[in-house]
C-alpha cells in the first residue's frame, strides 16, 4: 500500500444587478453583525415575502446567481468602498464563505499556490518523485514544506538532494530550488522541508490555509492535488469516504514489522507520485497529506490521506518543539459508540471515550484517575477541543510543549472535574 514514485472579462452586466444586491445585502449582514440596529438581510426578504428557514434563503441566493455572468471587477471595486484595504484573496473569502459558495476552481486555484512537486535523489543512485505543501512561509521567502516521509527516505541509502518545483516551474530541472531536510517522523510518514523560495516569490505562492481540527464530514467534496508520474501538479476530486480509520503498513527501514497509522478514506484519484500533496476542500483548505491508496486487487477509489490534525502537528512540532511529542501516560478506550447528526446536519460518531488505566510515572498521575471520561482539552497554546472520538486527544498532543500546561475536562463520579497538567521532562522522539 503506497503511492510514493520510483523513479529509475470580463463580462456584461446582464444579472449583475442581483449579484451586486446580495453582494450588498449579505455584506449588510455581516458587517452590522452584533449590532442591535437594522434588520439582517434574511429578516428583509422574510417581510418581502420569502417563506423559509436562513440556510434555505441562502441556496436560493446561489440558485439565483448561477451561470449568470459576473462582472468580478464590477464587485470587488463596490466590496473596496466598504473595505478600503481589503485585498482580491480578502474578497473572495469574505464574500463566498458568507453565501455558502465554493467552486472547484476557486478551490483549484488556491491549493495550487500551496502544493509543490518534489524529486529526490539518494547516494545509491535512485531517486523518488512526489509531492508536497508549502506550510510556513515568511516575508523574506523561507518556506516550511510538508511531504511524506517515504518520499525523502530510500532505506540503506543517504538522501543525497531534494528539489522543490513550484506550480508552472515543473518542466524543468534548472528550475527546481534545493531544500535541506529537517526532521520528521518515519513511523508516522511525515517530513518537514525547509527550501528558500524568495528567487520565485511573486507574491502568488503562499502557505496553505489549514482546515479546522478534525473537521472532516462524510461525504464532504475535496481535491487532491500533487504530481502524479512525475507530470507536474494536477489537481483531482471525489468526497471524503471515511473521516478516520486506521491502515497497517511496512515499516519504511527495513527491519521487519509493521506501524498502524490514523488515516481519513477519499475516492479522488491517486496515483504513484501524489504522495505528500494536499487533500483540501472546496474552500481550498487543506485537509491532510495524501499517503498512500489501496493496492488490493478488485478494490477501485480508496486512498488515504493523513489528517491535518496530525500532520501539520507532527510538523509543527518538528520546526518548534524538536521533534518530542508528550504522553499523559493514560490509555483510553471508546466506553460507548454511536451515529448521530450534528447541529449542521452531518452524520457523525460520537464515543464515549474512558479512561482504563494511568501509569504511575505518567504525567498524569494523581491528576487523573481510571473511569474518567473525557470531556475536552484546553493546551495553553491552542484552542479548546470537544473529546467526541478516541484519538483526538492523542492528536492535540502533538502541539503540547516543553513547560506548557492542558486543563483536561472529565466527568467522574457523575460529576465534571478539571485536571491541570504541565509538561516537564523532554517528551518521547515523534
Amino acid at each position: 500500500m503506497d503511492n510514493g514514485k520510483n523513479r529509475t472579462q470580463r463580462k456584461g452586466y446582464k444579472g449583475l444587478s442581483i449579484l451586486l444586491a446580495v453582494l450588498v445585502l449579505v455584506g449588510a449582514a455581516f458587517l452590522t453583525a452584533g449590532c442591535s440596529r437594522g434588520e439582517s438581510a434574511y429578516e428583509i426578504a422574510v417581510r418581502n415575502g420569502f417563506i423559509g428557514t436562513e440556510v434555505e434563503w441562502l441556496n436560493s441566493l446561489k440558485a439565483e446567481s448561477a451561470g449568470l455572468p459576473i462582472d468580478v471587477h464590477a464587485l470587488f471595486e463596490l466590496y473596496r468602498e466598504v473595505h478600503p484595504e481589503a485585498t482580491a484573496d480578502d474578497f473572495l473569502e469574505e464574500f463566498y464563505s458568507r453565501i455558502g459558495y465554493h467552486t472547484s476552481e476557486t478551490a483549484a486555484t488556491t491549493a495550487l499556490r500551496s502544493t509543490v512537486s518534489l524529486k529526490a535523489s539518494f547516494s545509491n543512485g535512485n531517486g523518488s518523485a512526489g509531492s508536497g505543501v508549502i506550510l510556513r512561509m515568511d516575508d523574506a521567502g523561507t518556506a516550511y514544506i510538508m511531504t511524506n516521509y517515504h518520499v525523502i527516505y530510500s532505506n540503506g541509502s543517504a538522501l543525497k538532494n531534494v528539489k522543490v518545483y513550484a506550480f508552472g516551474r515543473e518542466g524543468d530541472d534548472g528550475y527546481g530550488l534545493t531544500a535541506a531536510m529537517i526532521g520528521g517522523s518515519m513511523d508516522l510518514d511525515i517530513a518537514v522541508l525547509r527550501v528558500d523560495l524568495s528567487s520565485i516569490n511573486s507574491g502568488f505562492y503562499r502557505a496553505a490555509a489549514l482546515a479546522g481540527f478534525d473537521t472532516a464530514t462524510y461525504g464532504q467534496s475535496v481535491l487532491a492535488v500533487g504530481n502524479p508520474e512525475d507530470s507536474g501538479l494536477s489537481v483531482t476530486s471525489g468526497i471524503v469516504s471515511i473521516v478516520s480509520e486506521d491502515i497497517t503498513m511496512k515499516k519504511l527501514n527495513g527491519a521487519g514489522g509493521s506501524v498502524q497509522m490514523r488515516v481519513m478514506r477519499s475516492d479522488a484519484a491517486i496515483n504513484p507520485g501524489n504522495s505528500g500533496g494536499g487533500l483540501y476542500d472546496l474552500e481550498g483548505r487543506l485537509m491532510g497529506i495524501v499517503n498512500a491508496k489501496s493496492a488490493e486487487e478488485g478494490t477501485d477509489n480508496i486512498g488515504f490521506a493523513i489528517p491535518i490534525s496530525v500532520a501539520a502537528g507532527i510538523a509543527d512540532n518538528v520546526i518548534d518543539g524538536g521533534g518530542k511529542k508528550y504522553k499523559l501516560g493514560i490509555t483510553t478506550k471508546s466506553a460507548q459508540s454511536y451515529g448521530n447528526v450534528d447541529e449542521n446536519g452531518k452524520a457523525v460518531i460520537y464515543e464515549s471515550c474512558k479512561i482504563v488505566d494511568v501509569n504511575a510515572s505518567g504525567l498524569a498521575s494523581g491528576k487523573l484517575k481510571t473511569d474518567d471520561i473525557l470531556v475536552s482539552a484546553k493546551l495553553d497554546n491552542r484552542e479548546k477541543i470537544q473529546i467526541t472520538r478516541n484519538y483526538q486527544l492523542s492528536d492535540y498532543l502533538f502541539y503540547a510543549r516543553r513547560g506548557g500546561s492542558i486543563e483536561i475536562e472529565v466527568i467522574r463520579d457523575g460529576a465534571p472535574f478539571t485536571a491541570a497538567i504541565t509538561f516537564t521532562g523532554t517528551g518521547s522522539a515523534l
